[in-house]
């Protein structure tokens, strides 16, 4: 590892030769100086090198790559500390110089501060993807940090950038033993028989090509505990890539009894829903071809109106008025579909699903003290369901209760303790509460367990970046709001966050970027042309200010009627 971290040293000794020093806008003077500078340092006179450099600072000359080559005479003489004083100058000043962060993070690690290790090395990872240095230096980092799903993830890019090596596919392969022994391990101790051990078992089966090993332990997990998300899900997937339609339409149905909104569940079972002969679907049938066209061609607004009429004259149909709840859902309309519900429910009980389904509508209403003797009726009848204290806890949360909020969180925990946005919640809680310690060990988990989720959220690192940033922590804040972009760039929350952060940088034209983005992408969020109006005024775009300023006082203004 040490003559491979020396060679990469070299490399970006060269980046930054005299070509690099003009297009700095050095003088002809300094940058002939700095030339020869870089000529010491490559031929080991370090004294003169180290000379070189300081003279260009005492000239005038404070750019990023002086301050690396200084780094690296300092570091070739074992002034670590110092070495790493200069790079992180050099990634302040040109934060999108990947050399500085990579051989920031280097030192850190020799002086043993893994963590701030961590975030430069993936900070480079992300300015230089194709340097297999970075990714062999960030794995050493996490194996510090004892965090073995970074390790695996760092040896993965590792072995594809250089397939035939034979000292990487071992790094890997060890490494992907360590995360099975760690996830089995864990999962273990949460409770004899758990179910996510035998999800994760099914999971690694399946990786490994051996289909019915895999369905063997999904099926295990659903039998010990059948509220577990993803399970019949990823069964439904086996059984569809099968050609088995018929299975895969009844584990699509059970996941869905679940998550009623999973995206996942909902686009599988859009593909594998059996069809009747005449092209219908069975699970919405209303028995009438015109409004199962309709709603085959997602229709909404004419399946609404077919079958309202229709349940004006057969009032007493139950299926008819579930039905029809179903499409306003989809349709976007949860008072159409609560109302629907509430009829439903007066001519016979809804069942669990269902009435989770109504509990959804009143919360998108914004009407907890709606859902909330719903949900505690739901968990009165199954104790054992996560879902349901988290959906207590939200409303707790809502209602500034962030005591009882937390209780409830934990509770949802305790029932499942991979539930991200739990730990999400409870970091909002605790920072609701002016306790940022506990929040960010929470976000911190969020953040752990999401990455290791088939389905990543973008909310776990966007609210620990938000939080950092205000703490002045900007380098991490914007690497997680880059996360956050990369699991859904149509997130308007990230790049909003993203752009308040470039603003405080004094990055004007890329915050205008990331807010006008953001307001594109939510017509509805007011904050981004607030920031807007003021950036544009700076500027001298008074129009477009005037403009953004109206926005955000009409969308403030709606706003605020809506939550009377």
């Amino acid at each position: 590892m040490g003559t491979l971290l020396r060679s990469a040293a070299a490399c970006f000794v060269l980046l930054v030769t005299t070509s690099h020093a003009a297009g700095q806008d050095l003088t002809p003077a300094l940058a002939d100086r700095f030339s020869r500078g870089v000529a010491d340092l490559k031929a080991g006179r370090l004294d003169a090198a180290e000379t070189a450099f300081r003279d260009i600072f005492r000239a005038g000359g404070e750019r990023a790559f002086v301050h690396h080559n200084l780094g690296l005479v300092l570091r070739e003489r074992a002034r670590v500390a110092d070495a790493l004083i200069q790079f992180q100058t050099a990634s302040k000043l040109d934060p999108s110089f990947g050399p500085a962060h990579l051989l920031s993070g280097t030192c850190l690690i020799a002086l043993g501060r893994y963590r701030e290790a961590r975030v430069e090395l993936e900070h480079a990872v992300r300015l230089m993807p194709n340097e297999v240095v970075v990714y062999s230096q960030l794995a050493g980092a996490c194996q510090h940090l004892d965090d073995p799903l970074c390790v695996a993830k760092a040896y993965g890019t590792l072995a594809r950038a250089a397939p035939g090596d034979a000292e990487g596919a071992y790094h890997l392969g060890s490494a992907y033993l360590k995360v099975a022994e760690w996830a089995h391990e864990r999962l273990a101790n949460i409770s004899p028989e758990p179910a996510r051990l035998h999800q994760a078992l099914g999971r690694e089966y399946l990786d490994q090509g051996r289909t019915d090993q895999a369905i063997d332990e999904f099926q295990r997990a659903a039998a010990t505990d059948p509220h577990l998300p993803d399970v019949h899900l990823a069964l439904a997937r086996i059984h569809l890539d099968a050609g088995r339609t018929d299975a895969a339409a009844r584990e699509i149905d059970r996941e869905l009894a679940i998550v009623p909104f999973s995206t996942d569940a909902l686009d599988l079972k859009a593909r594998i829903q059996p069809k009747a002969p005449d092209g219908t679907d069975p699970s919405v049938s209303s028995g009438v071809p015109e409004i199962d066209a309709a709603v085959r061609e997602r229709q909404w607004e004419t399946a609404e109106r077919l079958l309202a009429d229709h349940i004006e004259r057969h009032p007493g149909s139950r299926d008819l008025l579930v039905l029809i709840a179903r499409v306003f859902v989809l349709d976007g309309k949860p008072l159409n579909a609560a109302v629907a519900l509430k009829k439903a429910d007066a001519l016979a009980p809804l069942d669990e699903e269902q009435r989770f389904t109504l509990v959804l509508a009143y919360i998108r209403l914004g009407r907890g003290e709606w859902a909330q003797p719903e949900l505690e009726r739901l968990g009165r009848d199954d104790p054992q369901n996560a879902e349901y204290r988290y959906w207590l806890g939200r409303l707790d949360y809502d209602a500034g209760k962030y005591a009882s909020a937390i209780s409830r969180f934990n509770e949802a925990l305790a029932r499942d303790p991979q539930l991200v946005r739990a730990h999400d919640n409870l970091g909002l809680c605790y920072e609701a509460l002016d306790d940022p310690e506990t929040a960010i060990t929470h976000y911190r988990e969020a953040i752990r367990l999401n990455r290791a989720a088939r389905s990543r959220s973008p909310w776990p690192p966007t609210n620990l970046g938000i939080l950092l940033r205000q703490r002045g922590e900007t380098d991490e804040a914007a690497a997680l709001f880059h996360e956050a972009l990369g699991y859904d760039n149509g997130f308007a929350k990230g790049h909003y966050e993203l752009g308040v952060l470039l603003d405080q940088q004094r990055q004007s034209a890329d915050a205008v970027v990331e807010l006008e983005r953001a307001a594109s992408l939510d017509p509805t969020l007011a904050e981004p042309h607030y920031l807007l109006a003021r950036l544009y005024r700076l500027q001298g775009q008074n129009a477009r200010a005037d403009e953004a300023l109206a926005t955000f006082l009409r969308l403030r203004s709606a706003r605020e009627k809506g939550a009377k």
